[in-house]
């Protein structure tokens, strides 16, 4: 299984392009939206910060049970991606980092969007 993370102002949408593609038949996609993000409604008192959405990963994965898995980050879903293989998810074989941030400081945009109210970022 592949499975997608999306960065920071991004959902599930950004990787349309992976369910058709000749080179991934044979692979199972998940792509979530992270909470807030696509689809996916805000939750309420969740912190959004990175380390509460890589402990997400770990509850998805025992959820979708594959017996081996590569996590693909994009930008901030690098990090989070990063994070989650902390706690080695069952499965684990390997993981992606496209244009991911994988140290505070690489995390630019992230650290403005946290300077501002909901209602501006959107």
């Amino acid at each position: 299984m592949l499975l997608f993370i999306h960065g920071l102002g991004c959902d599930h949408t950004h990787y349309g392009a992976v369910w058709s593609h000749p080179a991934l038949r044979s692979y199972s996609l998940a792509i979530p939206d992270l909470p807030g993000g696509g689809w996916s409604s805000k939750a309420p008192g969740l912190d959004y910060s990175l380390k509460p959405m890589a402990r997400l990963i770990h509850p998805l994965l025992q959820r979708l049970e594959p017996s081996s898995v590569v996590l693909m980050g994009h930008s901030m879903g690098g990090a989070i991606a990063q994070l989650a293989i902390s706690e080695k998810p069952p499965g684990l074989i390997g993981f992606i980092n496209v244009e991911g941030n994988l140290i505070g400081e690489d995390c630019t945009f992230s650290r403005q969007a946290t300077r501002v109210d909901f209602s501006t970022f959107l």
